[in-house]
């Protein structure tokens, strides 16, 4: 039986691990199949002690099938899971980050899916639809569209072309409870896909859309209609000037997270004048007393006074995710700190830190303006040395539980005088990670 409670498709590709996983699922399978197949010699049950596949809620299919590669024959154990399995509720394709498998056929194993007896009742359960990666997902959506309505969470990656974005409007308009939807598209036109979301008005909550342009801007605009939202985030999303004014004069009663994240991109790339108005400032007196959670990831010379903005109206924020790369904008960043006393992340951070802000001057003084209440701390835009770091976690008013940030030279030494750090200070370490890049190192830092 214990066997039977492990996550198997989580576990790592080894030969310990299919013997500890497939002997539940192959004693379903017929005896024709059971002697065709080569399992080296492992000896089967002729029937299973637990109907371990009726008590699934997940299942990655992708992930069974390179577990089960050995023994696949005739998309045996593909059509079982679904015919035994009654309590799914989410289906999730995954192909972004599969680098090993990407079979050539894979339209073909969505058919043999679909074609089960069991499909179309469990389709009709589903309330979280995953689709990431590189393969067609137009075709998927329609085999749904009229089954099930009822999805709560619905996440697309790597949308190409496909239609124009309005196959993807079209679903989305069929459904009647959708709280959650992740785009990720090619820079395409989003336009038709925001005014989809305007029928999820009594219900969408958290909305995230990455990559595209908006080429028509009142759905800027109509997208107040979703009164429920209390989640944004446009990430790497052309907005223009008057989109900027339009979300700034739009209503979002419940809004208490707001991420706008390398959006100045948008401009760089067409060649546009920098904003040199008011308009990111309105958007922060327009929303900002609700928020707790804020993420404000772009160049600050393209909007300036946003800082002030922020220490003036965020006075609630518990989340702050900013680029700060210039001298002049560390007085400001310090207004904010003492101004939102229940920040318990702030995140100063650089996916590739190619170009990284030398810190060293202003961390004592830095330090003595952290609130309390932060846990969270990532730096990893600057680079300061490691002994600066330590003096500003012996100054540091919080107790800090996770650090990032870069220091200078190589990692020699560095994880001894964190330990020693932790010694001294009655702090036990969880996780210590110093990696090495060029004449800088990252050091990530965990403590209970």
């Amino acid at each position: 039986m214990p066997i039977l409670w492990k996550k198997p498709f989580c576990l790592r590709d080894s030969v310990a691990n299919f013997h500890t996983i497939i002997p539940v699922y192959l004693s379903f399978l017929s005896n024709e199949t059971k002697i065709n197949l080569n399992i080296d010699g492992m000896r089967l049950s002729t029937s299973a002690s637990f109907n371990y596949p009726e008590f699934l809620h997940e299942l990655d299919f992708i992930g069974l099938q390179m577990t089960v590669y050995r023994w696949w024959l005739s998309e045996e154990i593909f059509k079982l899971v679904v015919d035994k399995s009654k309590k799914f509720d989410r289906f999730t394709i995954d192909l972004k980050d599969n680098s090993r498998w990407l079979p050539n056929d894979f339209d073909h194993y969505l058919t043999v899916l679909f074609s089960s007896s069991g499909m179309i009742e469990w389709l009709t359960k589903l309330k979280v639809l995953k689709l990431t990666g590189p393969f067609p997902k137009s075709t998927f959506l329609k085999d749904i569209l009229n089954v099930n309505r009822n999805l709560s969470i619905l996440t697309i990656e790597d949308w190409k072309n496909e239609a124009l974005n309005y196959d993807l409007s079209d679903f989305i308009k069929t459904q009647h409870n959708l709280k959650e939807f992740n785009f990720i598209s090619n820079p395409d036109d989003v336009s038709p896909v925001l005014a989809a979301l305007t029928g999820q008005s009594n219900s969408l909550r958290k909305l995230q859309i990455t990559n595209g342009e908006i080429v028509d801007s009142l759905n800027i605009g109509t997208l107040s209609r979703c009164s429920q939202l209390e989640s944004i985030c446009f990430k790497s999303l052309h907005l223009s000037r008057a989109q900027l004014k339009v979300f700034s004069q739009a209503s979002f009663p419940k809004l208490n997270s707001l991420y706008l994240m390398d959006i100045d991109h948008a401009w760089t790339v067409k060649g546009s004048k920098k904003i040199k108005d008011k308009t990111m400032q309105n958007i922060i007196r327009a929303y900002g007393p609700r928020l707790e959670n804020l993420g404000l990831r772009f160049n600050l010379e393209v909007f300036p006074g946003v800082l002030e903005a922020v220490a003036k109206y965020c006075k609630n924020l518990k989340t702050f995710m900013i680029r700060i790369e210039k001298t002049q904008e560390i007085p400001n960043l310090f207004s904010i700190l003492k101004s939102c006393q229940k920040l318990e992340s702030l995140m100063i951070d650089e996916i590739h830190c190619t170009d990284p802000f030398e810190a060293n001057d202003f961390m004592f003084e830095m330090a003595g303006l952290i609130p309390s209440s932060l846990v969270h701390l990532d730096l990893t835009k600057w680079v300061i040395s490691i002994e600066i770091l330590m003096g500003f976690l012996m100054s540091c008013n919080a107790r800090l539980r996770t650090l990032e940030c870069h220091c200078h030279g190589s990692s020699i030494g560095k994880e001894d005088m964190i330990r020693k750090f932790a010694r001294e200070n009655g702090r036990e370490v969880r996780k210590i990670v110093i990696n090495n890049y060029f004449t800088i190192s990252k050091v990530c830092a965990e403590w209970n």
